[in-house]
């Protein structure tokens, strides 16, 4: 069995991690359960800005129809740009890719645009997350929705 068959494997026999048909990562632990997210634009265009997405303790619901939470790979060019970062054709990983996320399908249990949640103290500590390593955010959206759970503000670039 090839490695991405194993992968596959996993995600499709991980049953704790499957919500209405959905495969997701895994929930935030933290006291603050529910967490938000925003994406934005730092600077004046995409050319010479950064875009930035934060992960944030959040006074709103998480939707119980797990198509409203954000996807895992949110755009097919994400697989392209870690096969030229990695110096991988681009068919193995799109074939990876699609090992982990069949269908697309695989969603972050995070809300979108929503609510913060304000802060018991004065505010939330910052935490600035630079992915590295060639990768993307959606890598560490789980460690980044558990900080965000735990009381931080992540700011993590998106390449």
């Amino acid at each position: 069995m090839s490695s991405s068959q194993q992968l596959s494997s996993l995600f499709r026999h991980s049953k704790a991690l499957v919500t209405s048909g959905h495969r997701h990562t895994p929930r935030p632990t933290g006291p603050h359960s529910s967490v938000g997210f925003r994406d934005f634009l730092l600077g004046n265009s995409r050319k010479t800005g950064l875009l930035v997405r934060l992960f944030y303790p959040s006074s709103s619901s998480l939707p119980t129809d797990p198509k409203q939470w954000a996807k895992w790979l949110p755009h097919e060019g994400y697989e392209k740009g870690l096969g030229d970062v990695a110096g991988v054709r681009s068919r193995v990983i799109s074939a990876l890719a699609r090992a982990v996320n069949p269908l697309d399908n695989v969603r972050v249990p995070v809300v979108e645009n929503g609510a913060l949640l304000l802060p018991s103290a004065d505010r939330y500590p910052l935490l600035v997350f630079s992915h590295g390593l060639g990768a993307y955010r959606s890598v560490y959206s789980t460690i980044c929705t558990e900080f965000a759970s735990r009381g931080f503000v992540v700011a993590g670039e998106i390449f």
